[in-house]
């Protein structure tokens, strides 16, 4: 099976629009650029027998709601939908490269340390702890500037400006 999925804000409009094969997928933000919603009911899923006909669906679904990166319309995707990774082959020597990489990696991680080594990597370490009095203060300090207005507008500006290309919002 096949899946679209559409992410919904909680007026009802949607904001992302994806295509799957595991329904895992559809209900994470993992591998995401957005969030899913944290509300279930938020989350519209539509099932496809054909892999086109999901990838046309999401392709539909975008074109028709724009892409706010674009400035057609309301969605994050960063792209016009229906090309995926499903049915991507790798290369046999790409297959090759990888599997000597990891058996590297195995080879090295099977190592350990001298004692020399560990006495070395024990004495760079210590003395780095700072006294309780120190960090109180410096947490004291954060508290008070993350309590102004200004502090707040700064972090809600900076956050408009990743999510809305440098436009105000109010949402």
């Amino acid at each position: 099976m096949f899946y679209t999925y559409l992410w919904l804000r909680e007026d009802g409009t949607p904001y992302y629009v994806g295509k799957c094969t595991r329904l895992y997928r559809a209900l994470h933000s993992r591998d995401h650029n957005v969030f899913c919603p944290k509300d279930p009911d938020r989350i519209i899923i539509q099932e496809h027998v054909l892999e086109k006909d999901a990838l046309e669906v999401e392709r539909f679904f975008i074109g028709f709601y724009g892409r706010k990166d674009t400035g057609t319309g309301c969605l994050r995707n960063f792209t016009d939908g229906g090309e995926g990774m499903s049915g991507f082959v790798l290369k046999p020597e790409t297959i090759a490269k990888m599997s000597a990489a990891k058996k590297s990696m195995q080879l090295r991680l099977g190592c350990h340390p001298s004692e020399d080594t560990r006495k070395q990597i024990a004495a760079s370490l210590s003395g780095t702890h700072q006294p309780a009095s120190a960090i109180a203060k410096r947490v004291k300090t954060m508290e008070m500037i993350r309590s102004t207005q200004a502090y707040r507008d700064k972090m809600r500006d900076a956050a408009n400006k990743r999510w809305h290309g440098g436009t105000k919002c109010s949402v």
